[in-house]
């Protein structure tokens, strides 16, 4: 059914490739097995009659393509032959419900598959145990982002504690790579970080034992917020740990809203939907060879880097450190 709407979903049954709304997933063995092939087999795919390719658009058309064993009598040879199978009027075959089918499925590979990587880079980070810039910038923007509410109209916070979070949130802005001696850290295991206000008036409230008091003095409680070194903290290798999960999720989300979805809708309202050259209209799905495709697409047209859990443990640590630092100055 030919149409110029923009494809929905797009399953390569020949190469086990799931598409939605430009989010490509490559199905595993495992999921195949026991997810896709009960709903596609026997009905739309057969030891003899196969399903090459299934697009649904955005306006319901769809295109579908299969691929027949047939037998040549008179050479007496057999080949795949390829077609295109319109299943309209057959009360068998609801393209619909093939579709919601396919889309759920989709939706579940993209939880497990996320969920497997999110581990791995976590597993990285937890296994490296070693503190670099990189993660200390990511620490920074953690901290800030955990107090951005105190920065809101309605926060309910009294004068006293605003003046305190704006310091707070001030000294990590403008102190990227300080240590206690107030100067340029020479490793990220000497950058200082400072306690919340919060942590501040509770140790004042709380106040200090007569054993402490009489071994270390008031530790900063007679101080101003910030003037005293009992203020600050340091980032240990053993507390990475931490931290580890919210630089997973971060790498993960990142990783997947900008590589992987790249121009698409996907995860997002558009205001106005933007058509590429790769979206703006229905693309021929099969190429006689690498050119033609390119020639469609654009000479530097590549398909995407599908990233993976096992991208993660082949690539190894330095590969960690190296996108954390793209992704941090904005290449990614």
């Amino acid at each position: 059914m030919a149409s110029s709407s923009t494809a929905q979903l797009v399953f390569n049954a020949f190469d086990r490739i799931l598409t939605y709304q430009g989010v490509q997933k490559q199905l595993n063995d495992d999921f195949w097995d026991t997810k896709i092939s009960p709903i596609i087999r026997p009905l739309w795919d057969s030891d003899k009659d196969r399903l090459e390719l299934f697009v649904y658009r955005e306006d319901g058309t769809y295109l579908i393509q299969r691929s027949k064993y047939r037998r040549d009598h008179k050479t007496k040879t057999s080949k795949w032959t390829s077609y295109e199978f319109d299943p309209s009027g057959i009360e068998e075959y609801s393209v619909s419900n093939f579709y919601d089918k396919l889309r759920e499925q989709f939706f579940e590979f993209k939880d497990i598959s996320e969920a497997q990587y999110e581990q791995a880079v976590r597993r990285k980070i937890e296994e490296a145990n070693i503190l670099s810039w990189d993660k200390i910038l990511l620490v920074r923007m953690f901290l800030l982002g955990d107090c951005d509410w105190t920065q809101l109209g309605d926060n309910g916070l009294t004068d006293e504690k605003k003046a305190m979070w704006l310091a707070y949130r001030k000294w990590i802005r403008d102190n990227p790579k300080t240590n206690a001696q107030k100067q340029d850290a020479e490793t990220a295991y000497d950058v200082i970080f400072p306690i919340t206000p919060d942590e501040y008036l509770k140790r004042k409230e709380t106040g200090v034992s007569e054993s402490a008091l009489e071994r270390y003095g008031q530790q900063g409680n007679d101080k101003d917020y910030l003037d005293s070194d009992y203020h600050f903290w340091k980032l240990s290798a053993n507390s990475l740990s931490y931290f580890a999960q919210k630089m997973s999720v971060y790498l993960v989300l990142t990783t997947i809203t900008r590589d992987n979805i790249g121009e698409g809708t996907f995860g997002r309202i558009d205001i106005n939907n933007y058509r590429s050259k790769i979206n703006s209209a229905q693309p021929p799905y099969q190429f006689s060879s690498e050119e033609e495709r390119k020639k469609y697409f654009g000479a530097d047209y590549n398909g995407g880097e599908m990233i993976t859990n096992e991208t993660v443990e082949e690539k190894g640590q330095a590969w960690l450190d190296d996108l954390i630092s793209r992704i941090e100055a904005g290449e990614v």
